[in-house]
């Protein structure tokens, strides 16, 4: 008898056990099952990142190609830009030179008193009057207002130094010979 109670006893120790293990064994399985669909929505979180990393990666080629577009049509802009400032620059020097030729060239006209250069002093560059104003019009020509254009139309006319010196004594007030 001590021997059926003894495997009586090891009879029900082992199904207990055996309980035990099964119960191990679902809540396993279900520590298992857990991992795996976290472990699925993990990857699938990461493919999505990558996809959305690939799509940004290709919108920034994009920029950056766009961007190196826009870089090289800058340097050429600053290389023409340069060219262009050096070429104005040695045109610049040279209407400097040109111009100081031109007012050493320049002369005064005695009869319109303006200024001007033999090589630009044609038939009709001097304008004048060939009476005076009468107050209201001019008597040659009949135009009204004193500042109207002559009538008559000459080649500028030199002032020479004698001309000057009468010019500064009728300034003065002082009689000419």
């Amino acid at each position: 008898m001590f021997e059926k109670q003894d495997l009586e006893r090891q009879l029900y120790e082992s199904s207990a056990h055996r309980n035990q293990l099964i119960t191990n064994m679902y809540d396993s399985r279900k520590i298992y099952d857990h991992n795996v669909s976290q472990k699925d929505s993990a990857i699938q979180a990461i493919k999505d990142i990558v996809v959305m990393v690939d799509g940004q990666k290709h919108g920034l080629q994009d920029e950056v190609e766009k961007l190196k577009e826009a870089l090289t049509a800058s340097e050429v802009q600053v290389k023409r830009l340069d060219a262009e400032n050096k070429s104005l620059k040695k045109r610049i020097e040279r209407m400097k030179n040109n111009s100081f030729r031109d007012i050493a060239a320049l002369k005064i006209c005695k009869n319109c008193h303006k200024e001007y250069n033999d090589k630009a002093n044609y038939n009709w560059s001097c304008r004048t009057h060939q009476s005076e104003y009468g107050g209201v019009m001019w008597w040659c020509c009949g135009k009204k207002g004193k500042d109207e254009p002559g009538c008559k139309f000459a080649q500028h006319q030199h002032k020479d130094d004698n001309d000057m010196d009468l010019d500064i004594k009728k300034e003065d007030g002082r009689k000419t010979d």
